[in-house]
């Protein structure tokens, strides 16, 4: 860590990277919706079984990949500006201002509907008669204290790292301590495109190569994860040194559409290269990875000053609603593409008008209720005039009337696609065989769990310890685990039949990491683990899943969303 420049730096606003920073934030729009339409639902709170593709997880990993790195950069590049033009007090004064108290008052507020809007979504997919009131109860039942910071967890890290560097730099300060040899060289690394993508991208390997990771992962707990707090220290620490070495921006143009594009390309090579079936070594998405977190925060970066760095009333409208857009558009998220699941449309269509439907409420409600009042002044540090009052209320009534239209007059799904295989009846995948349908008799014939012996695969995701606990509702059961090999065969000729997703099966090491065993505490004496599985990544995953595709098993986030298939005891 080094410090800002005792003296003041003149330089003025930088408005493209402000309008990056902008940007960045929006685009958590676009992450927390493509997220309904992946092909395994995984840790997203709602999942779309109608309209999902592969290409979803790839706008997913594409915008993971480098947002939150560059985020933490711009961060401290910002913050060492404002300590530079106004002192340590200011610099913790605005911070409290601009951070603390908006983290905590929309981390309260936010929490309830965040829990209305999954469980409503939740409802909504398992067929039930009702979805409003359960989402209404649901809130009651969980509290409103929220268990973890959710999509706000990179201002909590925000705030920590703002607390640790100021304290940091407050001593280098008063000890006279500078590197400014250290500081040379770094401005010299970073103003070359190709010197900053060597040492960076050697940097970041290794980083990722000692600690066992893939892509980058996030902690939502309330007592964070010190590993990966520690990374996005650093993030925010080159950041502050770029601006205290007098980093020369404008060199962030040379060759920024170059950087771009190879940053597009490793992140289609790491995305392929994530399938089991490429034949590639793990090594390569954490290479790709690693490539593509530089060339695109950098080729980015030069982009925003290339072609934003003049004042905008554009930019700045941006710029202003993107935190407002960023605190309110998770609920939305979710709420959203629960409300259009019985559109019929094609998956990218469906996710580009979930995206449009909550971009255009949050962009509406910010000019509405934010943008010239109190809460402007909260978030954006002083009220600006509004864009159309006329258009951000019609906008938001209409918008607003919609939702709670659909919601007021919510009927169980039926008559529509089926969630199984290639959007196929049970009966067209399974004509010759005898089948219980619906097996739970409070879930929809068409959205209802399908028996075939001793097993019921049911196809709306649910968390692992919700799953054990639905098959506990039948006859006793309890997530089905292959005991040998030949079971396993078995259970893998019926999965495929049916369904292309991934599955929890009874598997799982949350009493003890690495000391698996099956729900009934006994250890296993059998597994079908792929390769450098089970890893534990990201410190997390406790909980087995079933890969349909192939039969392999790997661990998980036992949180996520998954399908699930059960065995009925006694078995019939």
């Amino acid at each position: 860590m080094v410090t800002a420049q005792a003296q003041p730096r003149a330089i003025t606003r930088e408005h493209g990277l402000d309008a990056l920073r902008g940007v960045l934030m929006l685009l958590g729009v676009a992450l927390h919706s493509v997220g309904s339409y992946k092909p395994n639902p995984g840790n997203t709170w709602f999942h779309d079984p109608f309209a999902f593709s592969y290409w979803a997880d790839f706008v997913l990993g594409s915008i993971h990949t480098f947002r939150m790195p560059a985020f933490f950069v711009l961060s401290g590049f910002f913050g060492a500006l404002l300590w530079n033009r106004r002192g340590a007090r200011a610099m913790l004064t605005n911070r409290f201002k601009r951070i603390v108290v908006p983290f905590v008052l929309f981390a309260l507020l936010l929490w309830p509907c965040i829990v209305y809007t999954s469980t409503y979504g939740q409802q909504v997919i398992t067929g039930a008669q009702d979805a409003v009131g359960p989402a209404l109860e649901r809130i009651l039942e969980v509290g409103f204290i929220p268990p973890e910071t959710v999509h706000l967890w990179f201002l909590y890290h925000l705030i920590w790292i703002s607390l640790f560097v100021t304290g940091v730099v407050t001593v280098m300060e008063r000890r006279s301590m500078a590197w400014p040899n250290a500081l040379r060289r770094l401005r010299a690394i970073c103003e070359s495109p190709w010197r900053s993508l060597v040492w960076l991208g050697l940097l970041n390997l290794a980083i990722w190569s000692a600690l066992g990771w893939r892509s980058l992962p996030t902690s939502t707990a309330w007592i964070p994860d010190p590993v990966i707090l520690s990374y996005y220290v650093g993030c925010y620490g080159l950041g502050w040194a770029l601006f205290a070495a007098e980093f020369d921006l404008p060199s962030l143009t040379k060759r920024c559409l170059t950087l771009v594009s190879i940053g597009f390309l490793a992140t289609v090579i790491g995305f392929l290269s994530m399938d089991p079936t490429s034949g590639l070594p793990d090594v390569v998405p954490r290479v790709m990875g690693c490539v593509a977190l530089v060339t695109l925060t950098r080729g980015l970066s030069g982009l925003f000053i290339r072609f934003a760095s003049a004042p905008s009333g554009v930019w700045r409208y941006v710029s202003d609603s993107s935190y407002w857009v960023y605190l309110v558009h998770l609920p939305l998220c979710i709420l959203v593409p629960s409300l259009i699941v019985t559109w019929d449309l094609p998956v990218l269509p469906k996710w580009l008008s979930a995206m449009t439907l909550v971009a255009l409420f949050s962009f509406a409600t910010y000019d509405l209720m934010v943008r010239s009042t109190a809460i402007g002044r909260l978030l954006n540090g002083r009220a600006y005039e509004r864009y159309s009052l006329k258009l951000s209320l019609t906008l938001s009534l209409v918008l607003l009337g919609g939702m709670t239209h659909v919601m007021a007059n919510y009927s169980p799904l039926a008559n529509l696609p089926s969630p199984w295989k290639g959007g196929a009846t049970i009966e067209e995948l399974l004509p010759n065989e005898a089948v219980d349908f619906p097996v739970i008799e409070s879930v929809t014939t068409a959205h209802g769990c399908v028996g075939l012996g001793a097993y019921v695969i049911c196809p709306y995701p649910s968390p692992f310890n919700e799953a054990n606990a639905k098959c506990e509702e039948l006859e006793g059961g309890a997530l089905a685990l292959p005991d040998d090999a030949e079971e396993q065969e078995r259970l893998m000729a019926f999965l495929k039949r049916v369904t292309s997703h991934t599955i929890w099966i009874g598997a799982t090491d949350q009493d003890a990491e690495g000391e698996w065993h099956n729900l009934a505490g006994e250890p296993l004496t059998y597994g079908n683990w792929n390769t450098g599985e089970p890893n534990d990544y990201g410190s997390g995953e406790d909980c087995a899943v079933y890969r349909s595709s192939d039969g392999k098993w790997n661990d998980r986030a036992c949180r996520a969303r998954m399908h699930f298939v059960c065995e009925r005891s006694p078995p019939r």
